[in-house]
């Protein structure tokens, strides 16, 4: 064992992530939307809108990962491209969006994409051959598509309470939060 050293990450797994309730007050709790895949993208991004730090520490973790999505890959996909455009939907700006979306599209319907098989995204992306990966995204799309209001509606709600949490905030530089953008429209 080495000391605990913390660290500024970007990213926590949900497997290993632990945060104070003043976030969930700050932020809202985890969009249950999601179901599996991505709902910790979510809540760390909005999270990091709000000045909050993700830290990483060095304490070994064993996690068996992709133990029950390996058995059951076609909706392991659905979930994961349908959970990754509706996190972009919620967080990022058109153009990301766009540029995000085009990657998926390539890594899980490209033959020719160059995929990391030891990265259980690339694996989820692409669990068949070009045709039914297709019709998965399509799958994905669609639901996006339908479920867009809701969406959006999501979105402005976590921006305003986002928002609401910056205004209280900002007169209290003891709050321990770092300094922060402003929330996307």
């Amino acid at each position: 064992w080495r000391p605990a050293q913390p660290q500024p990450a970007t990213h926590v797994g949900g497997c290993a992530m632990f945060m104070p309730a003043d976030v969930f007050r700050a932020i809202g709790l985890v969009d249950d939307a999601y179901f599996a895949y991505g709902e910790e993208d979510d809540l760390e991004a909005r999270a990091r809108r709000a000045g909050f730090a993700l830290t990483r520490v060095n304490v070994p973790l064993w996690h068996y990962s992709e133990g029950s999505s390996e058995r059951i890959p076609w909706k392991a996909s659905i979930l994961t491209m349908r959970n990754r455009i509706r996190y972009l939907i919620k967080n990022e700006s058109l153009g990301v969006i766009l540029r995000q979306v085009a990657l998926v599209v390539h890594i899980s319907c490209n033959p020719f994409a160059r995929i990391s098989r030891g990265f259980a995204y690339h694996r989820r992306l692409r669990p068949s051959n070009v045709l039914v990966n297709a019709g998965l995204l399509a799958y994905a799309l669609g639901w996006n598509l339908v479920h867009l209001p809701q969406t959006l509606a999501a979105r402005r709600r976590d921006n305003q309470a986002i928002a609401s949490y910056l205004r209280t905030t900002a007169t209290a530089p003891e709050s321990g939060r770092l300094p922060t953008q402003a929330p996307p429209p």
